[in-house]
């Protein structure tokens, strides 16, 4: 414990003392990113040279294409890419700390100039480690793979998800332990590799081949370093995560209590606006300042260690532990009173507030229109309903639903049914397979759980059923559903909807991106979007009016980017208020969830208040994810 605390405290003196550089460098290298390296990546890896001329590789297709040289090409490029950034800053903050043990004057300028010279070796060893990473991981996805196939795949994956058997709860055990070792195993090979940054920078040791540094940080790494080094570095790892993730939920509760407060006094969008964007501008400058200080400080233990195990110290004296919290402390205090002089803090508050007004401006500006959002209830309709069923079709009428979305898969008959998965096991606790099962059979199966509708009501519906159910009272999206492509769906469905003149009434969609083509050669007057969890390419520049995306997956870039393109985004399958708050704040065009009702009241509710109750809920939605609607409810009364 003396010995980590030592190591911890002259690193984070170290730190401390070289703020000012390192401060610098992090600036510079956070800004090349921003201007230079992300929209270089987004170019080459944009091109389509490794999707062989598709404009976009969605689910069904991503994993064939990883598989293949040219996906495995792709990863590594766009792994390498994506690293470069972290291993530059690493690099000159690595540097920097070099200088200052032996005893040199630390200067950026010189710093860039070196680490620019060994961009070549730096860049290679990016590619190494992705390659490492990628080569580590095979045994690891065979052993994911194979207690897939030994314990879950007799069913569709929804049924373990929902029914959590004993072959569920196995092969989560069995998983976890693998992914867990896999991870002990990758961090452990960072370890072992992650020495070969100070070495490559480390002018003393005449290190010009990443082949050579690689080899000398694998070499010092030996096993009985590997305990104390390990530690020290991962402990304050883990501590860094936990005070950022701290910091932010802190920062940004007392935002929304001070906006709350501010709210009750006054009706002036200016003032609350401005201090909406103060408080903004400190909750990034709050994170900006953890992230500097702690990868700082992860990155300067390592050399240090690097130093004390393999490179050659120079002439700087280690401190003692009480010496070193005296000195960051003493520190620490002059720092803070050199800030608060007036010369320096009037400038620094004036600043803010000109970044706060700038700020608040865009963040007015910013407020989309509530009332154009539609709402689309998954699977036809909300619980208790049986998903898919008229049952459900009819909640969703009854919670105002702009959209029942519905899944079409065929039976061995030909007929169009509506059912999400492969098999009927989650559903009706039947093991039989829609596509190997005629609808005569199908059709006296009455789907789980029983929510006290008529049984005709829950059995397994036909297209054409919902098509005449829902004329004129809820307007369908179609989601056209695959276990191995079937080329007769989509034309099947689309005359179907044509014969009960349904076409203003639909819209279709699908994770195949051959249903979305034919779809668009078929019917190019019903409205067609791309659904997707994960892809590879520019989704807008695709032939389809909306693209359907997993919340987690929707940035500023898509919502931008589509807009441009004339195309929608929905939003899915979003069932947390905090959540549908937050989506129709940035801008999103649907929302597609289990329960429409609370989405339907959250979205009429926020299209009738004010842009004062909008950023006092904006910030609310960072506080209260318990329960948003109490939020909505007390912005109405204001």
């Amino acid at each position: 414990m003396q010995q980590f605390l030592s190591l911890v405290t002259g690193a984070w003196k170290t730190v401390v003392r070289l703020r000012r550089p390192l401060l610098y460098w992090n600036f510079i290298t956070i800004v090349t990113a921003a201007i230079v390296i992300a929209p270089l990546s987004s170019i080459i890896l944009g091109l389509g040279l490794f999707r062989g001329g598709e404009l976009v590789i969605g689910n069904l297709e991503l994993i064939d294409f990883l598989a293949s040289p040219r996906g495995l090409a792709y990863l590594v490029l766009a792994g390498s890419l994506t690293i470069i950034t972290y291993v530059f800053r690493f690099a000159g903050t690595s540097r920097i700390v070099l200088d200052e043990m032996r005893d040199h004057r630390p200067s950026v300028f010189r710093t860039a100039l070196l680490v620019l010279g060994y961009s070549r070796q730096i860049a290679v060893l990016c590619v190494m480690l992705v390659m490492a990473g990628m080569v580590l991981a095979l045994p690891f996805l065979g052993a994911l793979w194979a207690v897939y196939i030994r314990l879950i795949s007799d069913f569709d994956i929804n049924f373990y998800l929902t029914a959590q058997p004993t072959e569920w709860v196995q092969a989560l055990i069995l998983g976890l332990t693998i992914v867990a070792i896999g991870c002990m195993t990758g961090l452990y090979l960072i370890y072992r590799l992650l020495f070969a940054i100070p070495i490559l920078v480390d002018r003393d040791e005449a290190v010009d081949t990443t082949r050579e540094a690689v080899r000398r940080s694998w070499k010092i790494t030996r096993a009985r370093y590997a305990a104390g080094t390990i530690a020290s570095i991962a402990v304050c790892g883990l501590l860094w995560i936990l005070l950022r993730l701290a910091a932010f939920g802190l920062v940004n509760l007392l935002i929304g209590r001070m906006l709350a407060g501010i709210a009750s006094q006054t009706a002036d969008l200016r003032v609350l606006a401005i201090a909406a964007g103060a408080g903004g501008t400190i909750s990034f400058l709050t994170d900006f300042a953890l992230n500097f200080f702690g990868y700082s400080l992860l990155v300067t233990l390592t050399t240090q260690i690097w130093l004390r195990h393999g490179g050659h110290a120079g002439t700087t004296s280690s401190t003692s532990v009480r010496q070193g919290i005296r000195a960051f402390t003493i520190g620490g205090i002059r720092t803070m009173r050199a800030w608060t002089r007036p010369r320096r803090l009037v400038p620094a508050v004036l600043v803010l507030l000109a970044v706060s007004v700038a700020t608040s401006g865009r963040l007015v500006a910013s407020l989309p229109d509530p009332a154009d959002v539609v709402i689309s209830a998954h699977r036809a309709g909300p619980p208790p309903a049986p998903e898919n069923t008229l049952a459900a079709l009819e909640a969703a009428i009854r919670e105002r639903a702009d959209y029942s979305e519905i899944d079409l898969l065929r039976a061995s008959d030909g007929t169009i049914v509506i059912v999400h998965d492969e098999d009927l096991m989650r559903v009706a606790g039947d093991p039989r397979r829609v596509a190997r099962t005629s609808f005569s059979e199908l059709a006296d199966v009455v789907q789980l759980p029983d929510d006290g509708s008529p049984e005709s009501e829950r059995r397994i519906a036909t297209f054409q059923e919902f098509l005449e159910r829902a004329d004129g009272r809820i307007r369908l999206m179609v989601e056209f559903k695959y276990y191995g492509f079937d080329p007769d769906l989509v034309p099947q469905a689309l005359e179907e909807i044509r014969a009960v003149g349904s076409e203003d009434q639909v819209i279709v969609m699908s994770l195949s991106l051959r249903a979305i083509q034919q779809a668009a050669e078929l019917a190019p007057d019903i409205p067609r979007g791309y659904v997707t969890a994960a892809a590879i390419g520019n989704m807008t520049r695709l032939p389809v009016d909306f693209v359907a995306v997993a919340g987690g997956r929707i940035t500023p870039a898509l919502l931008r980017d589509a807009a441009a393109a004339g195309i929608d985004v929905h939003a899915w399958t979003i069932n947390s208020p905090a959540a549908v708050i937050d989506l129709i704040d940035r801008g999103v065009d649907g929302i597609i969830t289990d329960y429409p009702a609370m989405a339907v009241q959250i979205r009429d509710q926020m299209a009738v208040l004010t842009p004062i109750e909008r950023i006092l809920l904006r910030y609310g939605a960072l506080v209260s994810a318990e329960d948003m609607l109490e939020v909505l409810e007390y912005a109405d009364k204001l």
